[in-house]
């Protein structure tokens, strides 16, 4: 059985109305994400383009990617986490980069932090789920 290759520029409906370039398709999806539990030892569930996960200490991860953003700072990232019973309410619980230093084309340092107004104080903590992906363009 021999390989087949499919190239194409521009994809196009039944009725030759609309088109949409291949590139544009590509620019505007995930090109990394990971989902994982933050208990203890971090454990990926599920990921794309991550080639490991480090616990750096309560609520803060790095994620080590496998092929790399094409320029620092240069990809959006965003991130959400939740217990397996809401105890800390309907507030926002966020994943954001520690700071822009932990913004590189390699690997992003991020923390889970609870805003507060539920049951818990503001602050970083290990959640049950911890879900993170990034945007942008791909070295």
């Amino acid at each position: 059985i021999m390989a087949s290759i499919l190239r194409v520029n521009t994809l196009t409906d039944a009725s030759s109305n609309n088109s949409t370039a291949v590139a544009t398709i590509n620019q505007g999806t995930t090109k990394a994400w990971i989902a994982h539990s933050g208990y203890s030892t971090p454990t990926a569930e599920d990921s794309f383009n991550h080639a490991s996960l480090t616990d750096v200490g309560t609520g803060n991860y790095k994620y080590n990617f496998t092929n790399n953003f094409r320029a620092a700072k240069s990809y959006t990232n965003s991130g959400g986490m939740a217990h397996d019973s809401d105890q800390l309410g309907t507030y926002a619980k966020v994943i954001n980069p520690i700071n822009t230093a932990d913004i590189k084309t390699s690997s992003v340092e991020v923390s889970a932090t609870y805003v507060g107004g539920g049951t818990e104080a503001a602050g970083v903590y290990d959640y049950d789920n911890v879900y993170h992906s990034s945007l942008g363009d791909l070295a």
